[in-house]
Formats: structure tokens, C-alpha cells, sequence
């Protein structure tokens, strides 16, 4: 969503200024060194309809990448070994570890991230 305002107000100093609202995916980074959408991810387990309803993939390092999947009774192994195998194709890793969780990671912030890259640029 973008919102722009045109006119001049005596109240304010600009004539015009740009406001951009969405959430965006953080990037995750490849063998190859790109940059991959989280959101390319996501897309592809939607896709494939997997019975995982809430998971978080944290990448701590090129080939280390961490999955916090929240179980409930519609988890099942089928379909995390699934999810394991878009991540190790879309980001050609093979370290992946699976945390199973109760309740979904909240950040201090109090928000909750789907994707998170820990590499440092």
C-alpha cells in the first residue's frame, strides 16, 4: 500500500511524501551467494499443502538453517521431511535442524518472523 500526499499544508513542511505499509520476507542467501525470498518458500509449502500450520526457518549460517515447527495433531512427519527437502533445494543446505515446538517463537519485539537470516553481511 502506498500513500502519497499532493498538497501543500501550512501545518507541514513537505508537499509530498511516499508511505509504504506491508510486511515483507527477510532474505535468505543460497550456496551461489543470492538472495532468496522467504516468501518463495512459504509459496511452495502452500503449494504443496503441507499439514505444518505454523513453523519458522532461521538461517544461522550458509549451510546451517534451523526449522521451529509448532506441533499440534495435524503435524506430521510426512510433511516436515517434506518441508526439509524445499529448504535443502531452495537453498542447496544440508544441516538442517528440526526444533519441535509448542507455541510459536515471539521476538522481543513481540513479533513473529517466519523467516530470519542470522548472516551478517
Amino acid at each position: 500500500l502506498i500513500n502519497k500526499a499532493r498538497k501543500s499544508h501550512p501545518k507541514y513542511p513537505f508537499k509530498e511524501f511516499n508511505i509504504i505499509i506491508g510486511r515483507i520476507y527477510e532474505f535468505l542467501i543460497n550456496q551461489n551467494n543470492e538472495k532468496i525470498s522467504g516468501g518463495l518458500i512459504k509459496q511452495q509449502v502452500e503449494d504443496e499443502d503441507l499439514s505444518i500450520r505454523e513453523w519458522q526457518l532461521v538461517q544461522k549460517s550458509i549451510d546451517k538453517v534451523e526449522l521451529n515447527i509448532v506441533c499440534d495433531e495435524f503435524t506430521n512427519q510426512k510433511s516436515i521431511e517434506r518441508l526439509k527437502q524445499i529448504v535443502q533445494d531452495i537453498l542447496n543446505c544440508s544441516n538442517i535442524k528440526v526444533n519441535k515446538l509448542k507455541r510459536f517463537p515471539i521476538e522481543p519485539n513481540g513479533k513473529r518472523i517466519a523467516f530470519k537470516c542470522e548472516i551478517k553481511d
